[in-house]
Parts: C-alpha cells; sequence; structure tokens
C-alpha cells in the first residue's frame, strides 16, 4: 500500500510540475521574485521532500546488509 501512495505522490508531482500556468508578467512576490519562478521553487523543494518520504518508506530493508568481499589470497 505505501507502494501505491508513493506512485501517487511521484505522479502529482509530475503532473505540477508541467502544469503551464500563465502567470501575469506583472505578478511579483516581494515586488522582485516572478510568481512563476516562486511556483518552481516550490515544486522542486515539494519534490525533494517526497523523494526523501519514498525513500524511508520503500527502501528495502534487506538492501542494507552488506555482505564481506571476497578475497584471493590464499590460506598458508
Amino acid at each position: 500500500m505505501p507502494n501505491f501512495f508513493a506512485g501517487l505522490l511521484i505522479g502529482l508531482l509530475i503532473v505540477m510540475h508541467q502544469m503551464d500556468w500563465h502567470f501575469p508578467a506583472d505578478a511579483l512576490l516581494f515586488d522582485r521574485v516572478p510568481m512563476a519562478l516562486v511556483y518552481h521553487g516550490v515544486v522542486s523543494i515539494l519534490s525533494a521532500i517526497a523523494w526523501y518520504l519514498v525513500v524511508q518508506v520503500c527502501w528495502p530493508t534487506d538492501a542494507e546488509v552488506l555482505e564481506p568481499a571476497p578475497t584471493n589470497e590464499e590460506p598458508s
């Protein structure tokens, strides 16, 4: 079930990233930053949070088990 929600979250972020909103040219945040730049900044931050959550929830626990590397030395 977590994989379904992770896929849904990533799909939502992909759709949000592809949205081509036509912000008015005079729409500025703090009279300096264009709204389209603010929108893409927020989407980028949400994407980073989403990937962190996906890794925490969906990453297999047995993938972290390391086995000792084989050696080519012959026993004496």
